[in-house]
């Protein structure tokens, strides 16, 4: 694996989880964010994150297995950091009948930004396809997003309360630990005297990292505000 996360560019160690590269190196790119950053994007989205058959599922188990085999020794919670489960509430139920779900609550139009640079940069790093321009991705990416909420709508009802924890996303980035603990409170989770401590090392590491601003050219840019009023 590298050094070196390609999404984001956040420096990366032997001890951090890496699905997405996992993914793309070992298994298929329908699992994770390759399935639907690359190729024909709603095509895709449509066919690999808002429908599931029994082969994906199949699929889908076997990527879990490689990924707790790979890093999941003397561990027994598994977190899944990835936008695609939003619409995958049904599959994850059927299989982890106690599965706990965080939706993160941000901005649309931040989001939008984040998938138009994911798949910009996904499609640099795989090198497979021209990159995708801009404002057609933006355009593709409003329609997912909401295409992808109103999937996690409809399985609402599926989630007991004491399953789902809703936190904003600017909450979590000025409050990361006083966050954390509220998630683990609200879940019963009983494991936050052991957690506290590794999670305030991370935060405290990261205090010297600046994000890469997640800013579209201007063109695009000025085409958001209609986009999303359309949606």
């Amino acid at each position: 694996m590298t050094g070196v996360w390609p999404i984001d560019a956040v420096p990366g160690g032997p001890d951090d989880h890496q699905a997405e590269e996992l993914g793309l190196a070992r298994h298929t790119f329908d699992h994770n964010i390759g399935g639907v950053a690359l190729w024909d994007y709603l095509a895709n989205f449509r066919r690999h994150v808002l429908v599931t058959n029994t082969a994906y599922e199949r699929q889908w188990l076997t990527f879990c297995w490689l990924t707790w085999l790979h890093d999941g020794a003397k561990k027994f919670q598994w977190l899944i950091n990835n936008f695609v489960y939003t619409a995958r509430e049904r599959l994850v139920l059927k299989h982890f009948l106690r599965a706990r779900f965080v939706l993160l609550r941000q901005s649309p139009v931040d989001s939008i930004r984040f998938l138009v640079q994911v798949k910009q940069r996904l499609g640099t790093l795989v090198g497979l396809q021209l990159v995708p321009n801009p404002c057609t991705q933006a355009e593709e990416k409003v329609m997912a997003h909401r295409e992808l909420l109103e999937e996690f709508e409809g399985c609402r009802a599926l989630i007991s309360a004491d399953q789902l924890l809703e936190l904003d996303y600017d909450d979590l980035i000025r409050q990361p630990l006083k966050a954390s603990e509220g998630t683990y409170t609200h879940f019963g989770l009983t494991s936050w005297s052991d957690a506290w401590g590794p999670i305030k090392v991370r935060i405290d590491q990261a205090h010297a990292y600046v994000a890469d601003p997640v800013r579209l050219p201007l063109h695009a840019e000025r085409r958001l505000p209609t986009l999303m009023e359309s949606s």
